[in-house]
């Protein structure tokens, strides 16, 4: 049986983005179309100038107000399709940008156990991996610094109870111990 494909339930993921991306489509569409309008009614309107008997100027009316009843209807409802069709394509690019969000709000809590999984036609798909071995990276380095810090922390209170005790002989002992933490410190550093 094939995975289930992970869904996204809203497709206004960054509605103020998204919408003004359709704005923006819909009306370049119809800045486009009031030009193809010009280019076909400029050349009737030139004819109608132009025409001397009554009859064409009639035939050449009757052509102008057919092409207005179905060229202005059909150039709004292409813009909305056109307005429709950003908000999908622009749902690819936006839920990724969300999903990073997401996991990068939470590297700044300090978690980073989650990884990024994009739908197989997500755009930035390939800043996938790349999200995720950094991800990896970073919690790999955390888990080292964590570590590190329990043997400084064991090995100071061991230091602290060897000092504590008053044994001259044992202070040589501390010191030992201070300067092999030193140490794995400045290794670990570099």
């Amino acid at each position: 049986m094939a995975p289930k494909r992970p869904l996204r339930r809203k497709y206004l993921i960054k509605p103020a983005y998204q919408l003004k991306i359709a704005f923006t489509l819909a009306v370049a569409f119809i800045l486009y179309s009031m030009v193809l309008a010009f280019i076909l009614f400029y050349p009737l309107f030139q004819e109608l100038q132009s025409s001397v008997s009554i009859e064409e100027q009639a035939r050449i009316s009757n052509i102008v107000l057919y092409l207005h009843a179905r060229l202005w209807p059909a150039i709004f409802i292409v813009a909305v399709l056109v307005g429709l069709g950003a908000v999908f394509s622009s749902h690819r690019v936006f839920g990724p940008i969300y999903r990073f969000e997401a996991a990068l709000k939470a590297f700044l809590k300090g978690d980073f156990s989650g990884r990024i999984k994009l739908r197989k036609h997500d755009n930035l798909k390939e800043m996938e991996g790349l999200f995720n071995e950094v991800a990896a990276y970073l919690e790999k380095e955390k888990s080292v610094e964590k570590n590190l810090h329990r043997t400084i922390k064991a090995r100071l209170k061991e230091v602290s109870e060897i000092l504590l005790s008053g044994d001259k002989a044992a202070a040589g002992q501390a010191r030992a111990i201070l300067l092999g933490v030193i140490k794995e410190m400045e290794a670990k550093a570099s």
